[in-house]
């Protein structure tokens, strides 16, 4: 897989009552096509548009239809940056109506630099039942009376952004923001007030991940290796009945941690692997499991029979990765434990359902009907500031195009990287060596593998991610 560093650079019941077959029998029918006639049938679509898609049918869930747009009166909300988007629908403002935030990854990154990982507001301003967001969106701030005006963001090096969690953690009655970091892995809390937040906070963490780890350990489940910390989108809730809050951790697997501490100062003992019914971990890779990394998990009673299950997104970049997969909860000694992940959508054609990459969701009563709905946000990929189809139906690992924005690139960078390559190509000559010899060899950054991890193909030079988000709406 390619990557491309630039934001770096520019600067995710009861066992006897519910069974397994309850879910597993749930198949959505399949008509498989080619790769190349899935793609022909998506290139004339719009970024509103979707092939046939089939939604699971779950007992005692909602059953979900085609995903609409969330638009402003002026064009689609969004989210910047590197065009990560997780979509919260919270009343910010007080005034009784729920407002669209949207967190960010690498926020200010069109402007020529990444100065931060943002939240996005925008204001609801509906009138007569019908849903309306207002077109001029502001940034999240923190308690200005006890902040520093400045807009609540969250350190990321990599591969995630600013994926707000909605907690009162501390149990103060006010809600609280807890989001976890890509590296080195810690878990922020941004404790609320009557007025905002205030600045984030290291929460106690088992192990530390910012104590001294081995960078040579390639076993993720053993928290000496530095690998056991990286990507932390965070779902809450109270799973083991003692009535703290704990956390179940996404990545590239999900993992458990329980909260060791008490109401007034919460602490979080070692992540264990969460687990399926058979007893095996979730979401892992060493075990055969192919849905693909980056999961970001959600925990919600999605079927109404009283226990949690867990929902969850992927990196979404290959034709092995799902949109949204639901693990239905149990409890099997006391303990939660998940059975096999089903897909919640396909496509009928056997390609890909959804545009874009990165999707996450979160669940809310979108229209007030009191059917739950799914809120997902996604990295669309946009030339010349428009929805490209041809890049949004493909899978990223097949274009390439993964964390690439070159349509941001500001002038000083494009000058550097002609520097960089003309040396490059000078030096190639000093060797005497062929430009095909040159390029082939491991150890040499030539100028085409420059011009390739800046850009791929010359006609991406204008290519933005923009985050869109849409709604599933949920009908009995």
């Amino acid at each position: 897989m390619k990557r491309h560093f630039l934001f770096a650079a520019a600067a995710g019941c009861i066992a006897s009552l519910c069974s397994f077959n309850d879910v597993k029998a749930q198949k959505i029918p399949i008509q498989k096509l080619s790769t190349e006639e899935q793609i022909k049938a998506r290139m004339h679509l719009s970024a509103k548009e979707f092939p046939a898609l089939s939604f699971a049918t779950i007992k005692g869930a909602p059953t979900l239809t085609a995903p609409i747009l969330v638009e402003t009166g002026s064009g689609p909300v969004e989210a910047r940056g590197m065009g990560w988007a997780y979509p919260e629908l919270r009343d910010i403002d007080g005034d009784g109506n729920k407002d669209l935030l949207i967190g960010e990854f690498g926020s200010g990154l069109e402007h020529g630099n990444a100065v931060g990982n943002f939240i996005r507001v925008y204001p609801n301003i509906s009138r007569e039942g019908k849903l309306q967001f207002s077109e001029k969106f502001s940034y999240l701030r923190g308690d200005v009376h006890k902040g520093y005006g400045t807009p609540l963001s969250l350190w990321e090096f990599c591969c995630m952004g600013f994926k707000p969690t909605f907690v009162d953690l501390d149990q103060d009655g006010e809600m609280d923001i807890v989001a976890g970091q890509y590296y080195p892995g810690d878990i922020i809390w941004f404790r609320g007030t009557k007025k905002g937040f205030l600045p984030g906070e290291r929460l106690f963490q088992e192990g530390d991940p910012q104590g001294k780890k081995d960078l040579t350990l390639k076993d993720k489940f053993n928290p000496e290796s530095d690998k056991y910390w990286y990507y932390n989108t965070v779902a809450t809730a109270d799973l083991t009945g003692d009535g703290l809050v704990d956390l179940v951790i996404g990545g590239s697997q999900f993992r458990f941690s329980k909260n060791i501490g008490t109401k007034e100062q919460p602490k979080f003992g070692l992540r264990q692997p969460l687990l399926h019914t058979d007893g095996k971990p979730m979401g892992s890779y060493e075990l055969g499991d192919t849905t693909g990394g980056a999961a970001n998990p959600v925990l919600f009673d999605w079927d109404n029979d009283g226990v949690l299950d867990l929902l969850s997104t992927f990196g979404y970049l290959g034709n092995k990765g799902e949109a949204i997969m639901f693990y239905k909860g149990v409890k099997q000694n006391g303990e939660y434990r998940f059975h096999r992940g089903v897909p919640l959508l396909k496509a009928k054609d056997g390609g890909k359902a959804l545009p874009g990459s990165h999707p996450a969701i979160s669940i809310t009563d979108w229209n007030g009907d009191g059917v739950m709905d799914v809120v997902m946000g996604t990295a669309l990929a946009t030339r010349n500031d428009q929805f490209d189809a041809e890049l949004s139906w493909k899978w990223e690992l097949e274009t390439g195009i993964y964390q690439l924005n070159p349509g941001y690139y500001t002038k000083e960078y494009k000058k550097d990287l002609e520097r960089r390559m003309n040396e490059a190509e000078k030096f190639r000559m000093k060797l005497g060596i062929s430009e095909a010899e040159y390029n082939s060899n491991r150890k040499y950054n030539s100028k085409e593998k420059m011009y390739n991890a800046a850009y791929v193909k010359p006609e991406y030079n204008t290519l933005k991610h923009v985050g869109y988000v849409y709604v599933f709406l949920g009908k009995k």
